[in-house]
């Protein structure tokens, strides 16, 4: 989910004193503010929508007799200008003496991932609207403790506790990168974040920060990441990666490739019972996948059942007659650990190299 909030903050550029929130801009802070400081106005933001400019204010926003006398917290900030509740009013005309930079708000249910450079870059060029100068924006945990909202444990909001982070920061870590770069230099060099997807997937790094953009909970790219993973040796984040994946989506049609990755994976770790299971479920899921059956054939062959490991690599055969591991492994650029036993296992059950 996208930040909740959007506040702006006007900024003379000398003085010393910020009001977070002025929403109402009471006339005595706007007097106040020529004179030594910095107004936050709030503007909305629920989409991640640019400021403003109404075309009908509210009667809950319509200045009041007894606004300039009101008492408590909120005092300064519903006052006779409480017409710039939702809209940036009057704060941008060209004869102002003060500058305006806008303010993301985390609000208090950005719960799920994000990544779109395009997006972001779009919204940083935006926030020059009219001689605005720029945008800050808050980090998504920014109010875990606002208010009394400060409970024990983490905000990453998974039913499944097993895919939380150590730190639940790190669930943001890339949005963080994203943001941080964009609205910085819309024209940040995407090597900046694609660094990190390349040393975290390889050659996979493209593919996943597209789907990151359009859908980081999608189970199709921790299904497809697992396989890319496996196939390049990373067992262990494979089986992670797959296992999300079928949390997420438990019934998905690509569930035989979540399985088959967890086979791959369980079998470059030397656990060869575990890759037969994970294979037979794959065989379940989609009895036409042929590298299914390779991944069967040289599991079993591993467990020494050479009659069984031959009748799968016969399956291979049968759905696809020209299957040559060798190209297989140069098509998927296998780590060559995993490709040497690989292909000793598959030689073994019978399968041309």
């Amino acid at each position: 989910m996208l930040p909740t909030r959007e506040e702006e903050s006007l900024k003379l550029g000398t003085g010393s004193q910020e009001i977070e929130d002025g929403s109402g801009l009471h006339v005595d802070v706007t007097d106040r503010v020529f004179r030594y400081g910095d107004i936050g106005e709030s503007q909305w933001g629920e989409h991640l929508g640019m400021s403003y400019h109404q075309a009908d204010i509210r009667e809950l926003e319509q200045p009041k007799s007894g606004d300039e006398s009101k008492t408590g917290l909120m005092k300064l900030s519903a006052g006779t200008r409480s017409f710039l509740r939702y809209g940036y009013g009057d704060l941008l005309r060209e004869d102002r003496q003060w500058t305006v930079v806008h303010r993301i708000w985390p609000g208090t249910q950005r719960l799920l991932l994000w990544g779109d450079p395009v997006a972001a870059a779009g919204y940083s060029r935006c926030f020059s609207f009219c001689g605005s100068n720029g945008v800050e924006i808050c980090e998504p945990l920014s109010f875990k403790g606002r208010r009394g909202s400060g409970l024990p444990g983490g905000r990453c909001a998974y039913a499944d506790a097993t895919l939380n982070p150590h730190w639940d920061w790190e669930k943001y870590e890339y949005s963080y990168r994203m943001w941080g770069r964009m609205l910085y230099n819309p024209d940040t060099a995407s090597d900046v974040w694609q660094r990190t997807l390349r040393h975290q997937f390889g050659s996979g790094a493209a593919p996943l920060e597209a789907a990151l953009a359009i859908s980081p909970s999608s189970a199709l790219t921790y299904i497809l990441g697992s396989v890319m993973l496996g196939w390049g040796g990373e067992a262990d984040r494979a089986i992670e990666w797959s296992e999300r994946g079928m949390r997420l989506s438990p019934f998905d049609p690509w569930a035989f490739a979540a399985f088959d990755a967890q086979a791959m994976g369980h079998f470059h770790k030397g656990r060869y019972d575990e890759a037969c299971r994970a294979a037979y479920r794959s065989v379940q899921a989609n009895p036409r996948h042929s590298i299914t059956y390779v991944q069967l054939a040289a599991a079993l062959a591993k467990l020494g059942r050479l009659e069984e490991a031959r009748a799968a690599a016969a399956r291979v055969l049968e759905l696809h007659p020209t299957f040559r591991f060798s190209r297989q492994f140069k098509a998927v650029n296998c780590a060559p650990a995993l490709a040497q036993s690989l292909g000793e296992a598959l030689r073994a059950a019978g399968l041309p190299e």
